[in-house]
């Protein structure tokens, strides 16, 4: 029962970390203090996810935080699939 819901804590947060990121990257041109912005989500994104899985790995080890950490790569996946731009087609000259 540990393995699944550090599965879906895994998922969650890279939904929660590349979310946030994609976010602050489409809020930073018309941000007055880019800089600031980008580095307090970064820090803030930081703090949650390494404190995630702290916590992960306090109450299942370090097998939960593997299979933790195999849910974050693959929200990830799903994300870069899902938001990548449309290709588009060469047109003849």
């Amino acid at each position: 029962m540990i393995y699944l819901l550090a599965a879906i804590a895994g998922a969650a947060l890279g939904l929660f970390y590349f979310g946030a990121l994609w976010l602050t990257v489409r809020s930073l041109a018309g941000s007055d203090h880019p800089i600031l912005l980008a580095m307090g989500s970064l820090f803030g994104r930081l703090a949650v996810v390494v404190g995630a899985f702290y916590l992960v790995a306090t109450f299942g080890g370090w097998i939960a935080v593997l299979i933790a950490l195999s849910g974050f790569i693959l929200a990830r996946i799903i994300l870069v699939r899902r938001w990548r731009p449309l290709e588009r087609t060469k047109t003849p000259v």
